[in-house]
């Protein structure tokens, strides 16, 4: 595997939480609503079946896509550590700065290459050997399994 895919498992991550949660408030919003009422159909006395069915069905959904949120989150925040961890483990300074922007805070180069006052080709470069560095120093120690 290489470095930079290496890296993006917490930004791939934190899309698959975000989209979850954007998942999550749409269930919820499914909940509360009233739907359309059809004043045709004969009046029943008694409440609608099929009616609490549907809601209860959505209750269940909510509480399972909870549950799968924070496991998500959970998991997101141990690999956050070990990567963050993996980064200050690299001997050069700009490289550590670089890929902690890169890679945790999801900054694209371009800023990056603004707030460290490069220019954004000498950005490219020092992220390549940042990456270089990265995969000989942490990835050969790690086994498919780790990651």
């Amino acid at each position: 595997m290489k470095a930079s895919e290496y890296l993006k498992q917490l930004q791939r991550l934190d899309v698959a939480i975000k989209q979850k949660k954007d998942e999550l408030e749409m269930l919820r919003a499914a909940m509360t609503s009233t739907g359309s009422l059809d004043y045709g159909e004969e009046k029943v006395t008694g409440g609608s079946i099929a009616g609490e069915a549907k809601f209860t069905k959505l209750c269940d959904k909510v509480i399972d896509l909870e549950t799968e949120i924070q496991n998500e989150v959970g998991e997101y925040f141990d690999k956050k550590h070990r990567v963050i961890n993996q980064i200050q483990s690299i001997d050069k300074t700009i490289y550590r700065e670089l890929l902690y922007k890169r890679y945790v805070e999801f900054k694209k180069l371009d800023s990056i290459s603004d707030e460290m006052h490069y220019s954004y080709g000498h950005i490219r470069n020092i992220h390549r050997r940042a990456l270089k560095d990265f995969e000989c120093k942490i990835l050969k120690d790690i086994t498919q399994n780790d990651i």
